[in-house]
């Protein structure tokens, strides 16, 4: 069971009103895993190191999507997750190089929506002395790319995903208003550029 942090607290309310309503749905879920994401609706809680510390002393944490972006205040719940079941993920593109080789165990980042494949490779060498040259090249592309398929997203994810050739209609409930012909013509672009990261890290993208 995924719980979103902010239905557990009003924005004004404390860690401690947060942790008496996670102990009222563990008493109620008897042993049901459980795991957190940090979602920016209805508005963005960012678990505490106190709150953290709570909810991985439960042993019922195994997920936790972070959305925290400041990456010293991401390794340092990374840490607190070491030695536990509970597997980390952050949801920050720019931080993925990083917090991979700070030991999360994946990335849930958007990008994942577009080219899934190459946040797969990046989980898979960020730790390979072999590849930092190309694990530091994608990152920077990565990380310059964001901001691109961010826009009117997820009609950008579905854009581009049709592009690749996923029988996906581009319409969204979240975001009405159709691309503009600029935002088109960067996801065009940004397709491209996805096909070249892909010949130089020697993968192929994957087809539909």
């Amino acid at each position: 069971m995924i719980t979103i942090t902010s239905h557990f607290a009003k924005a004004d309310e404390s860690d401690d009103v947060l942790i008496k309503n996670y102990e009222q749905l563990f008493t109620l879920t008897d042993n049901i895993p459980m795991g957190t994401y940090e979602c920016p609706s209805p508005y963005k809680r960012i678990l505490t190191p106190y709150a953290f510390k709570y909810l991985l002393g439960t042993g019922r944490m195994v997920y936790h999507k972070d959305t925290t972006i400041d990456f010293d205040k991401v390794k340092a719940k990374i840490d607190l997750s070491k030695n536990t079941r509970l597997e980390f993920y952050d949801a920050c593109v720019a931080n993925t190089m990083y917090s991979l080789q700070a030991g999360a165990k994946g990335m849930s980042a958007i990008s994942g929506n577009l080219y899934p494949e190459i946040l797969a490779w990046m989980c898979a060498n960020a730790t390979n002395p072999d590849r930092q040259e190309d694990v530091k090249y994608i990152q920077a592309q990565l990380t310059k790319t964001e901001d691109i398929i961010g826009q009117n997203y997820p009609l950008s994810a579905k854009y581009f995903l049709h592009k690749r050739g996923v029988p996906i209609a581009i319409k969204s409930r979240v975001n009405p208003e159709p691309l503009t012909t600029k935002q088109i013509q960067a996801l065009e672009d940004t397709y491209k550029v996805f096909l070249g990261w892909c010949d130089r890290i020697g993968i192929k993208p994957a087809s539909i």
